[in-house]
């Protein structure tokens, strides 16, 4: 059922990428062709000759393919070679970043370049295909070790992205003056000239964007210090200690307490409320996590829309398997809706499960919940808290009815 559900969605939004490609082919052909009717009865006009209005668009069919082997040969020029430039751009952003992270003694977790994914499984590196698409071209993820000096080198990581790009710009400014002769390699060297050092600023501007923090605005922070930066250390510091293999329970008790002591509404302290949710579950506090949940659904309007389907999914789960409320249960996951949730299946999947099983479907939600749990293997889950993931779905793979 899920194979055939993710087909129909890969279908429909391939059939909407081609259906939106071929209403732009359409729109350029008719573009182009009133053009050159506009240039017929133009010539006409200019040389006094006259022609049927019958014949007008027949002599523009006949020149369509002239008029496009010019006109479109050097848009496509020009459209491959900056996407060229964007993804050499993107490409040296992001390994800034990682190379940052390693200056910094970071552990390197994952890259992602435009539809390529590396990520570290256990001691090995695994080169594959990201999940699920996104407007955002590239990705670094790099997590501390230990907390020695931490703000520093956290803000040396997050440094390492624009001055990698400050530095291909130089370099292809110089590039493009040594190669001035007008050939296309010294235009592709201005052209990342460009865009490498326009990244650079604008990643270096102290810019705050749906709850998102640029480059600039998160070295800002840090620079600054205080309990904000303080707190986006600590959650870096606890990712760490997760993918190292420390369950939630076992954190640091004096950094949880740290990072839980700003409610300022924003993006990171969604992330801080997430992690201590995941802590009390581990602990067996449901009172305390219910209360925790409830202060991070309220703190949804600072968490990107794109966002909103795992929190909804994560209240479907607990409303469903701690506290059996079906009808709560229900509407978290009614939100949710068919929305693919990419790395995070696995927790829409516990959520279905629980609800399924909740509703006295039994069957259906073991398959779900074994989907699930061969997501988590097949991409080497390691997120914070994940041995709960697995538990969970492990539990709703085995129960009983029952239960």
């Amino acid at each position: 059922m899920d194979v055939a559900r993710k087909s129909r969605k890969v279908a429909s939004r391939t059939g909407g990428l081609l259906r939106g490609a071929a209403l732009l082919v359409v729109v350029f052909l008719l573009f182009n062709l009133i053009l050159i009717m506009v240039g017929i009865i133009a010539t006409s006009w200019k040389t006094e000759a006259s022609i049927p209005i019958s014949d007008l668009l027949a002599e523009a069919m006949v020149e369509l393919p002239l008029y496009l082997s010019i006109t479109i040969i050097p848009i496509l020029g020009v459209v491959t070679l900056l996407m060229v430039v964007l993804m050499l751009e993107v490409t040296v952003h992001e390994l800034g970043h990682v190379i940052a992270g390693k200056a910094a003694g970071f552990r390197f977790v994952l890259l992602v370049i435009g539809p390529l994914r590396l990520s570290r499984e256990g001691r090995n590196l695994k080169l594959g295909l990201r999940d699920a698409w996104d407007p955002h071209l590239g990705a670094a993820l790099s997590v501390p070790t230990d907390s020695h000096d931490l703000r520093a080198r956290t803000a040396l990581s997050v440094a390492g992205g624009p001055a990698a790009s400050l530095a291909l710009g130089l370099t292809s400014a110089l590039l493009a003056i040594a190669f001035s002769n007008g050939d296309w390699l010294g235009e592709l060297f201005r052209l990342s000239a460009w865009v490498s050092l326009l990244s650079a600023f604008i990643n270096m501007l102290p810019l705050k964007s749906g709850g998102m923090m640029s480059d600039g605005a998160r070295i800002k922070m840090l620079l600054a210090g205080g309990a904000a930066s303080e707190r986006y250390c600590l959650i870096t510091a606890l990712s760490g200690a997760a993918r190292a293999g420390q369950r939630p329970r076992d954190w640091d008790e004096t950094w949880m307490q740290r990072i839980g002591e700003l409610a300022d509404g924003s993006l990171d302290d969604a992330a801080a409320s997430h992690i201590a949710f995941y802590r009390l579950l581990d602990k067996g506090d449901i009172d305390g996590a219910e209360r925790t949940l409830e202060r991070l659904l309220a703190t949804a309007n600072a968490i990107p829309a794109a966002l909103h389907p795992i929190l909804h999914a994560e209240a479907a789960f607990f409303y469903a398997f701690y506290r059996r409320d079906l009808e709560k249960a229900r509407s978290f996951l009614h939100k949710v809706g068919d929305r693919d949730l990419g790395s995070h299946y696995h927790m829409n999947a516990r959520a279905q499960a629980a609800v399924l099983s909740l509703e006295g479907k039994h069957e259906a939600a073991q398959e779900k919940a074994a989907s699930g749990l061969a997501h988590m293997e097949r991409k080497q889950t390691r997120g914070p808290g994940w041995e709960l993931d697995y538990e969970w779905l492990q539990a709703l793979v085995t129960a009983s009815p029952s239960m």
